[in-house]
């Protein structure tokens, strides 16, 4: 009912169902993992018509939405950037959305007040230690949280603090505990 009574929502609706199908098309490409011009072969023949559609589909909506909506914004970004949105078809390595660098920026855009409050050097120097702590468990399949509080628990309870015992902890070392491993 809420769909028929209002039919741009049910037109965005149609948007996401459409890029619904490509992102299934990526996840069965990314499990059957075949060279990178076999992907591009498969975008191609199974995402490009997808998207065509979905340009094409734009190009009319646009027309008949006020410019000062949501709707209209959303279509005029997509028409705007659709060379951008697109390319990754030509190009097998390249991956169908950018989350992968969402997801690597995510930790500072969360910080960013946070860092408000390193108004010193060693504030700042310190902030930045852990977020190498952070990114590195992580590059080294690590469980972060585990990770950090291991950090803490080994460096927190002796008087003097040595190299040995620093090494010990890097994320990298092959001394760590098991159970930290993701």
């Amino acid at each position: 009912e809420l769909l028929n009574s209002n039919p741009s929502f049910a037109k965005a609706l149609w948007f996401v169902q459409q890029y619904d199908k490509v992102f299934r098309i990526e996840r069965t490409l990314k499990q059957s993992t075949p060279d990178f011009n076999e992907i591009v072969k498969i975008r191609n023949t199974k995402e490009r018509p997808v998207l065509e559609e979905i340009h094409k589909e734009a190009s009319e909506l646009i027309t008949k939405c006020a410019p000062s909506g949501k709707l209209y914004a959303a279509l005029q970004y997509t028409l705007n950037q659709w060379n951008a949105l697109t390319y990754y078809l030509n190009d097998g390595r390249i991956p169908a959305s950018n989350n992968i660098a969402e997801r690597g920026i995510k930790p500072f855009v969360t910080a960013r007040k946070n860092f408000l409050f390193a108004d010193t050097i060693h504030g700042a120097h310190m902030s930045s230690i852990w977020f190498s702590l952070m990114i590195s468990s992580r590059m080294n399949k690590l469980n972060t949280e585990k990770y950090l509080t291991y950090v803490l628990d080994q460096l927190s309870s002796k008087e003097e603090i040595t190299e040995d015992m620093i090494d010990k902890c890097l994320p990298y070392s092959d001394q760590l505990p098991q159970y930290l491993k993701v």
